[in-house]
C-alpha cells in the first residue's frame, strides 16, 4: 500500500557462530527505529523539573542544551551506532546454531538493508536499574528493586531536521 511504501524499511540480522563461523541472516521490516542512547552519552539522572524539555535548537537544525545535564554531546548518529553495534551472545543468551546443532557462543549485527522514504525515530529514554534516590516499600523483599524502578534519561541527542541516508 502507499502508507508502507512511505514507512516501512528493512533490517537485517546476522548471527555468525563462533564455533562454526556459520552466518545466519534474517530480513524484519520496521515502521520505527527504536534508537539507544549510548552509554557513554547516558548522565543516568532524573528530569528534575521541565525546563529541560525546553532547549534552543540552533539555525542548523541541531538541539543546543540550556542545561548541564550532560557533558558530552550525543548525535543521532552516535545512536544508530549504538543500535548496529555487535552484540554477543553468551552463556543463557546462546544462539542456537543450524549447522552445529546445538547452541554456541555467537556475534549478532543489526543493520539497516533498505530505508523508508520517511523515518520514524524513537529515542529509548528510560534504563532501569536502581531506585534514583527514592526507596521502595518492595525493598525488604528478595526481588531486586531494579525490577520495579524506571529512569528517565535526560541526555540531550542532537538531530538534523533533514537527514540523507544515501
Amino acid at each position: 500500500s502507499f502508507i508502507s511504501d512511505l514507512f516501512c524499511g528493512q533490517l537485517r540480522s546476522q548471527v555468525k557462530c563462533h564455533k562454526c563461523n556459520h552466518v545466519a541472516t534474517a530480513f524484519d521490516p520496521f515502521w520505527c527505529l527504536s534508537l539507544p542512547i549510548p552509554k557513554k552519552h547516558r548522565n543516568g539522572g532524573y528530569s528534575s523539573s521541565s525546563s529541560s524539555m525546553y532547549s534552543s535548537y540552533s539555525r542548523y537544525g541541531s538541539r543546543s542544551s540550556s542545561s548541564s545535564s550532560g557533558s558530552s554531546k550525543c548525535s543521532l548518529f552516535d545512536c544508530f551506532e549504538a543500535f548496529t553495534a555487535p552484540e554477543h551472545l553468551t552463556g543463557q543468551e546462546q544462539y542456537y546454531c543450524s549447522k552445529c546443532k546445538c547452541h554456541q557462543d555467537s556475534t549478532k549485527t543489526l543493520s539497516l538493508y533498505r530505508f523508508p522514504h520517511v523515518l520514524v525515530v524513537h529515542i529509548k529514554r528510560f534504563g532501569s536499574g536502581g531506585m534514583g534516590g527514592m526507596t521502595s516499600r518492595f525493598s525488604r523483599f528478595s526481588l531486586a528493586s531494579s525490577s520495579f524502578s524506571r529512569r528517565k534519561l535526560t541526555t540531550n541527542v542532537q538531530f538534523p531536521f533533514q537527514l540523507d541516508m544515501r
